[in-house]
């Protein structure tokens, strides 16, 4: 059983389709396809099954994918170990919420990168809720983003931490000029929120359920950085991760409402499927994250 046939029944899997595969691996279709029926004829079993261009794992592809994975991470660990000067080698998909697209995360990317050139680094901003189920077909390595409705059984979390959540409001608002603010005067000003599948819209919503409220007037958008734009622009407020908005607020352009409450706060974590092994690159990284990564 050759290991490039391995290879390629994984990529094939994580892409879902030949062609898709072909062009990762910089090879003929043709090839591909050699390749897995050469895989599937010493296993005796199919791996896929075909619908048009795209491609599904057959039950028993899905019980042999682990067992591929860990074959072909020890080979890349073993591999890896060969080189003389330690360096490591490979791909890492990482699936980021939009979020910390704001925040000084990129700044351990560009560092993880001038420290292991021979990574290659696949990043994706995405909704908590697409990245999540993303790690669960095994279409990424690891996902940062905030705890919420994890499948505990099928994911570990070696890297956890809680951040906070507060309202923010440009330096020209009013409300930036005050020692403190009712949560009652604040649902009568205008939000610009996040996208309703945010874990901290839902915390927001649920701060003001509690006490009865509704929000006057809410705007949504999906990026942070137009939020950010927008409130700086207008009286409006927004409800958004401190690392998130971490530089306005040191450079001013931002303000926290001092709002009588309780500090809210959400986890922000790394996570990965359990089953997989951890490749030298994604160890590497979490490793960085843990010790290097300040929110």
């Amino acid at each position: 059983m050759e290991l490039r046939n391995l290879r390629t029944f994984l990529e094939i899997a994580r892409l879902g389709q030949f062609s898709k595969a072909a062009a990762r691996m910089g090879c003929a279709q043709s090839t591909v396809t050699a390749q897995i029926k050469q895989l599937e004829g010493e296993l005796g079993h199919e791996l896929f099954n075909r619908m048009g261009q795209y491609v599904e794992l057959t039950s028993y592809g899905r019980e042999i994918m682990s067992m591929a994975e860990e074959v072909v991470g020890i080979a890349d660990k073993i591999s890896n170990l060969e080189n003389a000067q330690g360096e490591i080698s490979g791909t890492l998909r990482i699936g980021i919420i939009e979020s910390l697209l704001n925040s000084n995360f990129l700044k351990l990317i560009a560092r993880y990168s001038k420290v292991y050139p021979g990574v290659e680094i696949e990043m994706l901003a995405e909704s908590t809720p697409k990245l999540q189920d993303m790690l669960l077909k095994n279409s990424l390595d690891v996902f940062v983003g905030l705890a919420q409705n994890f499948d505990y059984a099928r994911v570990s979390t070696p890297i956890s931490r809680m951040c906070d959540i507060i309202f923010v409001v440009g330096s020209q608002n009013p409300l930036a000029k005050k020692t403190s603010v009712s949560l009652q005067r604040l649902a009568n000003e205008t939000f610009v929120i996040t996208e309703n599948d945010s874990a901290y819209h839902s915390m927001m919503l649920g701060i003001f359920d509690r006490e009865n409220l509704t929000i006057a007037k809410q705007m949504t958008i999906q990026s942070t950085f137009a939020i950010k734009e927008l409130i700086t622009q207008k009286n409006a407020v927004s409800f958004l991760p401190s690392y998130s908005v971490q530089a306005e607020l040191d450079s001013g352009k931002l303000v926290k409402v001092p709002i009588n409450l309780s500090e809210a706060q959400i986890r922000l974590v790394a996570a990965t499927r359990k089953e997989n092994w951890h490749s030298p690159q994604l160890e590497a990284f979490l490793h960085m994250m843990e010790h290097d990564y300040m929110m």
